[in-house]
Parts: C-alpha cells; structure tokens; sequence
C-alpha cells in the first residue's frame, strides 16, 4: 500500500549506525532523548516537593494551597508542554513567548483537573480550585480549548500519517496512484475521529460538569438568552458577515495579485504541502480567463501592493471593529465566541500543516501572505497571538470593564498607529538599534488613552480613574518599546496585570 514504509528507509536506518535504528516511529537517538527529558521532569518535581516539605516545616510554608498532587501534576505537564512547543514549533518561540505559552496550558490544564476532580467523590476538595469562577463559560472554554489540542493528539498518529504522505515524492510509493485516494481517506478518517472527540470524549465531559445538562441544548437556550432575544444571533450574523467579506475580499486579492509577480514563499511551505501546492497552481493555471477578468487583472495591476506589514495591520483594525461591540454589548456571550475561534483556529492550524484534504493548500498560501520575520516557526502562531491577546483580558474576568478592553485597544489601535506613526514620521529611536520610535510610542499611549475615554463617555463601559488607567497605559507603552516580545500576545495580559494591581 503507498502508507506502507518505504524499503530505502530501513536501509538507512540500518547503515547509519545505532543512532539510527530504532521503531518506526522514534530512532534509539529519540527515545534516549525523551527518556532524558522525562528523567529531568521527575527530578524537577520532586525538588518542588522538596521546597513545599522543608519550607512548611520551618513555618515558611509556599504554595500552601496546593496540594502535593497539585504541585506534581502542575510541574509535569508545564515541563511537558515546553518540550512539545519546543520540538513542534521549532523557532516559533521567543524564550518569553515560551514562558506564557505554557502557563497558559498548564493553568487551562489545572482547571480541567480540579473541575474533574470536582465531580469525583474521594478526590473532592473542600472547594473548587480555579483561577476564574466555575460557571459554564469556564466548563465550556476548557471543554473548546484543551479539547481542541485534545483531539490533536489523540488523532496525532492520522495527522502524522498525513503530513508524512504529502511530503513523500510519488515515484517512492509503491503505488503512486494511489497517493490521493489515501490522502482523502487520511483526512476523512481525522475529520470523523475529531467528531467523535468532541461530540463523545470532550462532549461527555462537558455534560458531565453541567450536572447531566446537554451541552449543545445549553448552547442553544445561552444564544437565545441575551438582552433582547435577537441580541446574540445579530452579533453572530455581525461576526460572520465581518469574517466572510474580510476572507473573501483578501482571497481575491492575493490570488490576482499572483498574477503579476512571480510567487515567492515568505517563509518556505512546509515539504508536507508542497506537491499540493504544485496540484493547486495547476488547476488554476488552466482556467482561461475572460474578457471581464483580463478588466479585472489590468485594475488589480494598477493598484499598489499593501506591504506585509499594511496587511497584518488590517486585521487589527478588523478586530476593533469585530470585538468593540460584542464586549461592550454581552461580555459573556464574547466570552464563549472567542473560545469557539481559538478551537476554530487550532483546527484550521491541524488543516494547514498536516496538508489535509482538501484545503491544506489554500489554508497554507493565504496565511503565508501575512508572515514576517517573528513568523520563522514550523507554526504559524500570529493569528493565535492576536486573538489571544484581544481575548486574554476578557478570559481572565477581572473586576474592571475597561481593562476587559485593552486587549482590543493595545493591539487594534495602540499598536497599530504606533507601526503607522513610526514608519511614516518617526525620527528619534529608543536605541541605535531599535526598530521603535518615540512618536510611534507616544502614538500608542495617546490613541489607548483616548479610545478608553471615549468608551467610557458614550457608556459602552463603566467610568474610571483616569489617571490609573494613563499610568497602566504609559508602563505598557515602554513595553512594546523595549521589549523584543511579540506585542499581539504580551502587551494585553501585562496590561491587564498592571491594571489589575492599580485598580484601575
């Protein structure tokens, strides 16, 4: 069969020494490796066992609301969740990047255990220990969330099957014929056993949490519960109408804009979607275009490419646009929505870099128009990265509706016009060597102060201490000056840190 293991591979797995043989899966050099990796996360939490023992026993006691349970399963998987992000996002992470990263999972991680936990007699604890207040947004967020990275590794060797045959050349399969067929059947057999994660694994949990409720009837009676009973389905149709006509528009854009260059890869396609890449441009290569096309094409020539950086930008601005008023019309219901994208998000990332039938391709060649430099990873993590940072202080429910704001106002407009202002009339750096401009920084801090106020007079949220919110905005501003970070997910939860602390 052409998933079957090429003969040229075992031969060289059996010349190349002993690093070289192992299963089919891992070499022997991989499995000393995570042997390796395993051996320093046990000496690691057993010293954090340690700290918690000799420290309450000279009455200086740490983490003293955490259980010896707690400290060992929390120290494990955030060890566990380096060495992943590490290994399958390889140059994806600044080492800060790497740090919140994985104290977000492991933080989602250890809700989802104390929720369980929750519903298990012997392990019940005295109280529910999260972070936020367990209602069912939060029983839903985890259930989207952690269940969408859930479904990825439990479906991983499918995905890798998949990954593995896009990037085999035809002419080493036995059968070359049939590379489509197994592809399509790879991709359907991932699109059925992720239904079945969500609708029965994931599903179940979630019921489970709710005391027997159904998840989806639930669903349906929050969409209709909102302030007036149209309130949620208008912002959903809002959403989708913003989300299509922005997709929708950029596709044709990008896809005439080929036309007329030659097509150069930001950042090189990944070998798992370069034969269908070769399949994607053949098929449109061979449409002939009409008389109102070549109109088109001849008006598509004429108007300037927006540079990289103008088109990550409009997606900022679209985020302003998109969230503003679902946050200040029903925080809760925004709440729940921006979790169903970041799942939505993880599985179009499933779709891109595994190559899976059918949009793999087109999933690849639209987001790759919109990388940079900060995008040098196997994954491509910006649009994670900016929806989790307009979410993040929205997710972490904090006592101040403004600051639920300032993720959508740092990044949609902070940081926007500070790339604008600096490119265009920025003249005294930060540094020497510094990309940063002192307009640009004083750009971001005036435009956050202002949009908060005008929020704040028109009634979209709840006044607040001016002058606390200025100093909150003017420590985030020398952030994203000085710091080498991607702002998209650093600048909002520091924000809201900082704000949170000075009652803002």
């Amino acid at each position: 069969m052409a998933l079957e293991r090429d003969p040229s591979d075992s031969s060289r797995g059996s010349t190349g020494g002993g690093a070289g043989v192992g299963t089919f899966w891992l070499r022997r050099g991989e499995w000393k490796r995570n042997l390796s990796v395993v051996g320093f996360a046990c000496i690691v939490t057993a010293c954090c066992i340690g700290v918690k023992i000799v420290t309450a026993y000279i009455g200086r006691g740490i983490w003293s609301d955490m259980s010896a349970s707690d400290i060992i399963i929390a120290t494990l998987f955030y060890q566990f969740s380096l060495y992943v992000c590490v290994r399958l996002a390889k140059r994806g992470f600044t080492l800060g990047e790497l740090g919140v990263v994985c104290h977000a999972a492991t933080a989602l991680f250890m809700e989802t255990i104390n929720m369980t936990r929750m519903k298990i007699g012997i392990l019940r604890t005295p109280y529910i220990k999260t972070y936020r207040l367990p209602t069912p947004l939060l029983t839903f967020q985890l259930a989207l969330m952690p269940g969408s990275l859930l479904t990825g590794f439990l479906l991983s060797p499918l995905l890798y099957l998949s990954r593995h045959l896009a990037q085999k050349p035809a002419y080493r399969l036995r059968f070359p014929h049939e590379k489509p067929m197994h592809r399509r059947l790879l991709a359907l057999g991932f699109y059925a056993g992720a239904l079945l994660v969500c609708g029965g694994v994931v599903g179940l949990w979630a019921r489970w949490c709710l005391g027997s409720r159904d998840p989806w009837l639930w669903v349906v009676l929050f969409l209709l519960d909102g302030k007036y009973t149209y309130t949620r389905p208008a912002l959903i149709a809002y959403w989708s109408a913003l989300a299509a006509i922005s997709v929708a528009g950029w596709q044709r854009q990008l896809s005439r804009a080929r036309r007329h260059r030659t097509y150069v890869v930001a950042a090189s396609p990944t070998p798992a979607v370069s034969s269908a890449l070769s399949d994607h441009f053949k098929l449109h290569a061979s449409n002939q275009p009409s008389t109102v096309t070549q109109m088109m094409d001849a008006a598509d020539h004429a108007m300037p490419v927006l540079s990289v950086n103008a088109r990550r930008k409009f997606f900022h601005a679209l985020a302003v646009i998109m969230f503003i008023p679902g946050i200040a019309i029903d925080p809760a219901f925004t709440h729940l929505s921006l979790s169903v994208a970041f799942a939505a998000f993880t599985f179009a990332e499933y779709v891109r870099y595994f190559a899976l039938w059918p949009l793999g391709a087109s999933v690849h060649l639209f987001l790759n128009e919109f990388l940079d430099h900060k995008d040098s990873g196997t994954a491509i993590l910006s649009h994670f990265y900016l929806l989790a940072g307009c979410a993040a202080p929205l997710w972490l429910e904090g006592p101040s509706e403004i600051l639920a704001h300032f993720g959508v106002l740092a990044l949609g407009i902070g940081d926007a016009l500070a790339s604008i202002v600096g490119r265009r009339f920025g003249h005294v750096r930060w540094a020497s060597g510094s990309g940063k401009t002192i307009e640009g920084s004083a750009a971001f801090f005036l435009s956050v102060l202002f949009s908060a106020t005008a929020l704040a007079v028109t009634g979209a949220t709840e006044r607040f201490s001016v002058s606390k919110f200025a100093a909150t905005t003017a420590v985030s501003t020398v952030l994203e000056a000085v710091s080498m970070q991607n702002d998209n997910l650093i600048l909002p939860m520091y924000g809201w840190a900082i704000g949170t602390l000075l009652g803002v």
